[in-house]
């Protein structure tokens, strides 16, 4: 059975009757349809004021759900209904241009789906949902037909051709990779669905104590330094769809000045490209005071320290060695404030290994 406490427990769905059992039981049934206040297809009002899903007349659940909204989209001819209870409050990925990402309290809306007929098609229920349309494959099943979210995990139901539903896929919130530094210090990166569309990344303790909140759409660590590059935003297409924020190993925020930073490995080190975009960017870095960083490129240093004057543009030239397949840089190209280009020297700023 529900229960109104935490939604966790899935509806009680009642098993096909034989022809005997149904003739058996149909003055029981004839007695339910008659104690229960039906307020539509599938759904009746229990005399706690909550709503029920019924098949036939006959309750398949509790009374517990606060909600029922018939969905736009059929499946087979089929209508599908939309259960709703809401219970408490959860943590929701938040996107704010000058606040950056960050998590908000939300009401904990839960959502189960059943169709017509009064069956369910989600075990879990979905914090966040998608109706996709479905397709058949060969193996005469309709997949991808609900995917959604729920506590941090992907879940992906489908329907086989015979109708019933079942759990096509999963991704589970988590331990998504180990990492390290010179020290021999590591960090555990994790992984969080917030949306169908969207998982984030977050860094932990190897005790589970939270470092980086599960906010980035990647995190990237040398492992020679004590360092991680946070980066915030919905895609890695291009550089000013990005912003990179530099943290320690123990959460504490170096810089937030550029929208990305390239690495140029060569034998021996490597150099630091950052670059910002200033208030032009799809991803725009402000600094403590709400106001767009200063648009540029800059040689760098691990922990964004500036090592170079600002030019409107730097152009690292490059081609792959035939030997261990590592990028031969070939020239640089600086271009000052006037637009005037000229080939510059990287040595003075590569970083050398130890």
């Amino acid at each position: 059975m529900l229960c109104s406490c935490g939604v966790q427990e899935e509806p009680v769905i009642e098993e096909p009757q034989s022809e005997e059992e149904v003739s058996e039981s149909s003055e029981a049934e004839t007695e339910n349809k008659a104690e229960i206040n039906i307020t539509g297809e599938i759904s009746y009002k229990g005399e706690n004021g909550k709503i029920g899903i019924h098949r036939n007349g006959n309750p398949i659940t509790e009374p517990v759900f606060d909600e029922i909204i018939e969905c736009e989209r059929e499946f087979n001819g089929k209508k599908i209904y939309e259960v709703l209870v809401t219970d408490g409050k959860r943590k929701e990925f938040v996107a704010d241009p000058k606040k950056g990402p960050y998590l908000m309290d939300f009401p904990n809306t839960l959502h189960y789906l059943f169709d017509e007929n009064g069956n369910q098609i989600n075990e879990k229920p979905l914090s966040e949902y998608y109706i996709m349309e479905p397709y058949s494959f060969g193996n005469g099943t309709y997949d991808w037909f609900v995917e959604g979210t729920y506590e941090g995990d992907y879940y992906l139901y489908s329907v086989k051709k015979d109708g019933t539903y079942y759990l096509h896929t999963k991704y589970s919130a988590g331990t998504d990779r180990i990492m390290g530094n010179s020290l021999g210090e590591e960090l555990v990166q994790t992984v969080y669905y917030w949306g169908t569309n969207s998982h984030k990344y977050g860094v932990t303790d190897m005790e589970g104590n939270v470092i980086l909140d599960n906010l980035y759409l990647r995190i990237d660590n040398t492992g020679r330094n004590d360092l991680m590059y946070a980066y915030v935003g919905w895609s890695f297409q291009s550089a000013d769809e990005v912003r990179v924020e530099i943290y320690d190993f123990d959460g504490n925020l170096i810089s937030d000045e550029y929208n990305y930073i390239q690495r140029i490995m060569q034998e021996g080190g490597y150099f630091l490209v950052a670059n910002c975009f200033g208030e032009n960017a799809g991803e725009v870095c402000y600094d403590e005071n709400g106001n767009p960083y200063e648009a540029g490129y800059w040689f760098v240093d691990d922990r964004g320290n500036k090592l170079s004057e600002r030019f409107e543009h730097i152009e690292v030239e490059r081609f792959m060695t035939e030997k261990g397949g590592l990028w031969q840089v070939e020239k640089v190209i600086v271009t000052d404030e006037n637009g005037k280009e000229k080939e510059i020297p990287y040595e003075p700023y590569k970083i050398y290994y130890e």
